[in-house]
């Protein structure tokens, strides 16, 4: 059984789905299972059991919390009528929540100099990246680029709530098709280059093409924090680091000037 829950754990990971496994790492006393015991959770599916009852009930709360916020952390409880749990086994159990999350995918429209940069500097974090670029001559130029009419890639890909998307094609007639290409799927981010004047005009092209306005609010353009030097490589970090505020939740603070308690 507990062979069947990692498998699955991790099948569904593969799949593009984020999953925790929880794990009993310390139990003294009377409880429902012993040190080692595991469950999964995937969406709303619980696998496997820690024990039932009001520890486990309590656990899988922490458990789907833990997935919403990405977090992993530990739990402890201790089974009496006088704590919280109420319970009367009169043991304890200690445990760890660990999330997994799957893979990112990162989508480049546009195989230029500041596609290429991005696509350099994800090389090792974790981003399946895909660079897409109408341009035959770019063919080979990257492992990971496909090309071809970008409506016509871009709609074939893949496109989720861990999707990350970046526009910066050569020109803003292949800008604007990209983006209505990717607009409105449900990714996390989109984000395209360009001044504030190109934006509003590309903003004004979704409109037109009968885009929400609430879907166009979402969008990140001018894409990328205010922090690099205008050179095709500092300009891929700006843009890769407003995706990872975005990604792992973070703060635009100096670490020197954050205070831990």
């Amino acid at each position: 059984m507990e062979r069947d829950i990692l498998e699955r754990l991790s099948l569904e990971v593969k799949n593009g789905k984020a999953g925790v496994l929880i794990t009993l790492t310390e139990t003294q006393g009377s409880v429902p299972r012993r040190a080692g015991a595991i469950m999964a959770i995937v969406g709303e599916e619980v696998l496997g059991t820690i024990g039932g009852g009001k520890l486990e009930y309590e656990v899988i709360k922490l458990g789907k919390k833990a997935l919403e916020d990405g977090k992993s952390q530990e739990f402890s409880y201790v089974l009496t009528p006088e704590e919280s749990l109420g319970m009367s086994c009169g043991g304890s159990a200690k445990g760890f929540i660990k999330v997994f999350k799957p893979q990112y995918k990162l989508i480049i429209a546009g195989g230029g100099h500041i596609g290429r940069a991005l696509n350099y500097h994800c090389k090792n974090l974790n981003f399946k990246v895909t660079v897409v670029d109408d341009r035959e001559e770019l063919r080979g130029t990257m492992d990971n680029i496909v090309i071809g009419n970008y409506s016509d890639v871009l709609k074939n890909l893949e496109v989720d709530g861990e999707t990350y998307c970046v526009v910066v094609t050569k020109g803003h007639p292949t800008d604007n098709e990209a983006m209505l290409a990717l607009i409105g799927r449900g990714a996390r981010y989109i984000g395209m280059i360009g001044s504030r004047k190109k934006s509003a005009g590309t903003m004004a092209t979704l409109r037109e093409n009968g885009i929400p306005q609430e879907e166009i609010e979402k969008l990140y353009t001018p894409v990328g924090l205010n922090i690099s030097d205008g050179t095709p490589e500092e300009i891929a970090l700006e843009i890769l680091s407003e995706i990872l505020l975005l990604k792992n939740r973070g703060t635009l603070n100096h670490r020197r000037d954050v205070k831990k308690c």
